[in-house]
């Protein structure tokens, strides 16, 4: 697969049930169009609410957007209004739509500059994005979320490779909890991901709590900026990854 496969977005007519949909969308050129997220349509009451509640506006215009594209693209793939798409939340946070007969499945994640929407069809996915910070102490955060053999590659990476390593890991965790939508009642320590320098690679070691999910899922690290990492979790027959780069479609839509 080529190192950069992200392409210009065009509209998804439809999704199968062996395929996944990456969108992207990089908020460094359009955050200054925008004087009030809050008020961005396809925004209901309550999301409007909730997105004053951020104290930064970059927070805002992160909730905002991801809202506002996750509903028209949705609407594109169900002819509903995208005034209409609802969400609601599962007893973990994990969101979904409920006026959702198709049966299409999304999942959605914020950090930095950048915003990635994962869409799925009958399966459930999880997708993360981690903007690197460099002044953190990386291995005793480790201690306590990272399990002993994460734990322990860490700490053997060099200086210079530590942030990387942390991140891909991160990214890769965070992307199967959510995957499993069952937020931090599923220990960080309780998986195991492998570390590779390689895109597109199943990366699941270990499932001390479910073994059993180590035959149907795969977790993958993809590219998708400097000094982020990004990550998706999936089914193991997904045999089709689509990525599309909707920076331009965004900032189209808001001059």
């Amino acid at each position: 697969m080529n190192h950069n496969p992200w392409i210009t977005y065009q509209p998804i007519e439809s999704i199968q049930a062996d395929e996944v949909y990456l969108l992207k969308i990089d908020l460094e050129y359009i955050k200054p169009t925008l004087s009030n997220p809050c008020l961005i349509p396809s925004l209901n009451d309550e999301e409007a609410k909730r997105c004053q509640q951020f104290r930064f506006k970059k927070d805002r215009i992160s909730f905002a957007i991801s809202r506002y594209f996750t509903k028209h693209v949705l609407s594109d793939l169900t002819a509903i209004d995208a005034s209409q798409i609802q969400f609601d939340y599962n007893a973990y946070g994990k969101p979904f739509f409920i006026n959702n007969s198709t049966n299409i499945q999304f999942n959605i994640s914020h950090s930095g500059d950048l915003i990635l929407i994962g869409l799925g069809h009958n399966y459930e996915l999880g997708v993360d994005v981690e903007k690197w910070h460099p002044n953190i102490e990386f291995d005793d955060i480790a201690q306590s979320v990272f399990s002993l053999e994460e734990q322990r590659y860490l700490r053997q990476a060099s200086k210079q490779d530590k942030q990387k390593v942390f991140y891909h890991f991160w990214s890769l965790k965070e992307s199967f909890i959510k995957e499993e939508g069952l937020g931090l009642q599923l220990p960080l320590d309780s998986f195991t991901m492998a570390f590779t320098d390689k895109p597109y690679q199943n990366c699941i070691s270990s499932v001390a709590w479910k073994p059993s999910l180590l035959d149907s899922l795969s977790s993958i690290r993809i590219p998708i900026k400097k000094d982020y990492s990004a990550a998706v979790t999936m089914q193991k027959h997904i045999k089709k990854l689509h990525f599309l780069d909707a920076s331009l479609a965004i900032k189209e839509s808001f001059k």
